[in-house]
């Protein structure tokens, strides 16, 4: 399926259900985004040095948005055995009821790395806006074992996803609950976790005969 690149300055963030087999489109959502507080911060530091005396300047922070997250909460999640009370709001710290994209043992990965921003027509397609894009693959986010955090609900291979967000390369993006002490290279998906963009949006739910594909544009 190939990317759009129709701007349209209500949306910014297109979450779409594409065959794994004939590339069609089965369902999508189209909607926009907030930049969280934490999002906001890292902009204002990302812009500016901290010692304009180098060349070039040092910048306050160097970390870049590295990771997609998913879950099946949010304010527009119509299950309610989900945590769906979260609202798309500045002070969103994390994901509500974040979902596994892999179990290995007991160690939960609950991110993915966006793909690498190549200068091409797909991921810089204007001038002042960027694009993030993210593939789920069938092997991802809908399998047998596949649960949420916060309401620890089994998904499975059917999985309605209905919030996602966008993360810093400082996240951290696995963890183990059964650690104990707690692994310091992870983190729980349900605290924070350098999140610096979150979108709600209505269900739409990932099986294994489908691609999940999130085109998240960041405009200035």
């Amino acid at each position: 399926m190939k990317l759009s690149d129709k701007f349209d300055p209500d949306v910014n963030v297109t979450v779409s259900l594409i065959h794994k087999e004939t590339g069609n489109l089965v369902d999508q959502r189209r909607s926009h985004n907030v930049v969280t507080n934490t999002g906001r911060a890292w902009l204002a530091r990302l812009v500016g040095s901290d010692d304009y005396s180098q060349e070039p300047p040092h910048p306050h922070v160097t970390t870049k948005i590295k990771y997609m997250g998913f879950g099946c909460g949010g304010a527009l999640q119509t299950d309610n055995s989900f945590s769906n009370s979260q609202s798309e709001l500045v002070t969103v710290t994390s994901i509500e009821d974040p979902v596994t994209m892999a179990i290995s043992g007991s160690v939960d990965t609950y991110l993915k790395k966006v793909d690498n921003q190549t200068t091409s027509s797909i991921y810089f397609p204007g001038d002042y806006r960027t694009r993030f894009v993210c593939d789920i693959l069938e092997s991802e986010l809908s399998f047998a074992t596949s649960k949420t955090r916060t309401s620890s609900k089994v998904v499975g291979t059917a999985v309605p996803v209905s919030e996602a967000g966008l993360y810093l390369s400082s996240a951290k993006p696995t963890f183990d609950a059964s650690a104990n002490p707690a692994n310091p290279n992870e983190a729980d998906p349900a605290q924070p976790n350098s999140l610096v963009a979150y979108n709600i949006f209505a269900p739409i739910v990932v099986t294994p005969n489908v691609m999940l594909r999130v085109e998240w544009e960041l405009r200035f």
